[in-house]
């Protein structure tokens, strides 16, 4: 039923784009390059923790490569916010893992990939080509997300998929590099203490037997004669 809502999300979607020839989207995704993609990405997976899990919804056509740079993008989400991490090509996955994510526990955090497209033709006895579908079934998907309160955050790769991916596991990887080092505190100032002023020590009272020894030193040497005055 869940993914009953997506389809009409999306089917909604086209009848506008039919009308208007353009498709509705109320919450844009951010470009991979965007300033604010890191800050975004850092704050939707702090939701993420044990115990949930991060699905990587790639709206994108699958290779080889791109296989290698998800799983690879999987193990960096999985290792930084030590949560379960799913991959999905869309929109095939709608109908497989899709019923999970909007009809299953609150618990997960949605990636969703988008990208241009290069080629399109356009769809027999449709008023749009597969692109658009495409963007639709994206759109219609973060749609029926987002109305069930799940944390979804959009990034576009752009027109280079294999390219933006890279940026995408440099921008995941770079916070955690700058975690694991050391931080450099500075030193702390030396206390300074005011000198305390040493007290004048009195000289020891003399032993008895350097006592008799001055008496005995006395009465050898007499005393010194005072001079007359002429």
């Amino acid at each position: 039923p869940n993914v009953q809502d997506a389809k009409n999300q999306t089917v909604r979607l086209l009848q506008e784009y039919a009308r208007s020839g353009h498709l509705t989207d109320i919450a844009p995704p951010l470009p991979i390059d965007a300033p604010t993609a890191a800050t975004e990405l850092a704050r939707t997976l702090r939701g993420a923790k044990r115990g949930s899990y991060v699905a990587v919804l790639a709206y994108v056509a699958p290779t080889p490569a791109r296989d290698r740079a998800l799983r690879q993008l999987a193990g960096t989400l999985r290792g930084r916010t030590g949560a379960a991490t799913t991959i999905g090509y869309g929109p095939r996955f709608l109908h497989s893992t899709g019923q999970l994510h909007k009809g299953g526990p609150n618990t997960g955090v949605f990636l969703q990939l988008s990208a241009d497209d290069p080629a399109d033709l356009p769809v027999p006895n449709a008023a749009y080509s597969f692109s658009v579908l495409k963007q639709a079934q994206a759109l219609g998907d973060h749609a029926a997300l987002t109305a069930r309160g799940r944390s979804v955050v959009r990034i576009h790769l752009g027109q280079d998929v294999d390219a933006g991916l890279r940026q995408l596991q440099t921008i995941l990887t770079e916070p955690a590099r700058r975690s694991s080092r050391p931080l450099r505190r500075k030193p702390k100032p030396a206390a300074t203490t005011k000198a305390k002023p040493t007290a004048r020590k009195r000289p020891a009272p003399p032993t008895r037997r350097a006592a008799r020894r001055r008496r005995r030193w006395r009465g050898r040497c007499p005393p010194p004669r005072r001079q007359r005055s002429a």
